[in-house]
């Protein structure tokens, strides 16, 4: 038996399911920010590392040699940075330890290097996102906006698997709280009236 795809039909059914006081979430993944521009994991990888000095990305290539040997396929800037890290807890930082060739002091240093590296290319991604004349963030700030205007006698659920502010920017622009399970936030604000 054949049974054909019918987007209208569906879209009914997520009509329907959203127009009843049900308790709902959102999931987000990783494919939203990279629908808007920012790098996916693998190019965060390539572009952090190819901010580093020659010294750091021959470093690198050593963590890499040994991830791969412990059985990662590819390793991520996730995976590296792991690595580097039990780096600098196995030499304690030191100059006279070293593990795969990488001396203590020099994973501190790599380290740091590294996040600076994440900070920045994910920061000016995120600008560019931003700052855009077309504003790609509006469909996203709709969204919220909708979401805020469903009236619910609970807190509406919105999870994401993302490493970047976006969603949090959109709901600061709206000026809508939230909670995202850490302390502070992007650009606090005061909201004088009861949520």
């Amino acid at each position: 038996m054949i049974h054909y795809y019918n987007p209208i039909r569906e879209m009914n059914e997520i009509r329907n399911q959203l127009s009843f006081p049900k308790r709902i979430g959102f999931l987000f993944g990783a494919g939203s920010s990279m629908a808007l521009g920012l790098p996916g994991i693998w190019s965060l990888t390539e572009l952090a590392i190819s901010k580093l000095t020659e010294e750091q990305r021959q470093q690198v290539n050593l963590i890499e040699d040994e991830l791969i040997s412990e059985g990662n396929r590819k390793p991520t800037i996730e995976h590296i940075l792991n690595k580097i890290r039990l780096i600098r807890q196995i030499t304690k930082e030191l100059d006279s330890k070293s593990y795969v060739e990488i001396k203590g002091s020099d994973a501190k240093r790599l380290d740091l290097e590294v996040c600076n590296n994440i900070y920045h290319v994910l920061n000016e991604k995120e600008n560019s996102v931003v700052g855009s004349e077309d504003s790609k963030l509006q469909s996203i700030e709709r969204f919220f906006a909708w979401l805020n205007s469903r009236s619910r006698d609970y807190g509406k659920e919105i999870f994401t698997l993302n490493y970047d502010m976006i969603f949090e920017r959109c709901l600061e622009n709206l000026q809508l709280p939230y909670f995202d399970g850490f302390v502070g936030a992007y650009e606090p604000f005061f909201l004088s009236r009861k949520c």
